[in-house]
């Protein structure tokens, strides 16, 4: 008897698996990927920063705007869903707590509904 193994590839297109909050710096991008670091991944999409090419440097890392065009879809649907996601408005929470509070409970939510049909 021949026993097959079988690979799944598991793509996090409409998932949140993570976030952070911050600037645009090495420093933020370093933060995440602390976070990811028990999860496997082969390729990572981003747009032209320099710290993402300082801080992926040597790992699969690719680089263009039709990649990340998807995740730039997200941000918006977020946006839309969520006034606090939008900078000037009142809605805008000015302290970090607060703001990371209300992401998780948004990612929550939007991961849960992206799993229910």
């Amino acid at each position: 008897m021949v026993v097959k193994k079988t690979r799944h590839k598991i793509f996090c297109v409409n998932l949140v698996v993570s976030s952070v909050i911050g600037n645009r710096s090495a420093k933020t991008i370093k933060k995440l990927l602390q976070m990811l670091k028990d999860i496997e991944i082969e390729q990572y999409c981003a747009n032209n920063w320099a710290a993402f090419a300082d801080v992926l440097a040597g790992q699969n890392h690719q680089v263009g705007k039709h990649l990340t065009c998807h995740i730039e879809g997200v941000n918006n649907a977020l946006g839309v869903r969520n006034r606090r996601f939008v900078r000037k408005t009142t809605c805008f929470s000015k302290k970090d707590k607060y703001h990371e509070a209300a992401i998780k409970i948004m990612f929550q939510q939007w991961n849960y509904d992206y799993h229910t049909f």
